[in-house]
């Protein structure tokens, strides 16, 4: 495996995409469900973490989409939606 591995790797001029989901198992559509449920609520995104994450990654990820400050009563659909397509597929781009 490993040498089929070092063969793609070397195509790519070692450099990829990883893509991350967070929740492990959760679809994006259940994650987003879950997330216009919390529209009832008057606390700040940022504040209040769901899918038991890391507090801190919780805070990194509705910070890379600008969540943070704003309130889950506020959060149009796109914004939920945004929220949903970072926790179940974040995509960094590496570089060997």
């Amino acid at each position: 495996m490993s040498a089929w591995g070092a063969r793609e790797l070397n195509q790519s001029d070692y450099k990829f995409d990883v893509v991350i989901n967070w929740l492990n198992h959760i679809s994006r559509q259940d994650c987003y469900e879950t997330l216009v449920a919390q529209r009832s609520s008057k606390r700040q995104v940022g504040n209040e973490w769901l899918f038991d994450l890391p507090k801190r990654l919780w805070k990194f990820l509705v910070e890379s989409i600008y969540l943070t400050e704003k309130n889950w009563a506020d959060c149009s659909n796109i914004d939920l939606q945004n929220l949903a397509t970072v926790l179940t597929a974040s995509t960094f781009f590496c570089k060997w």
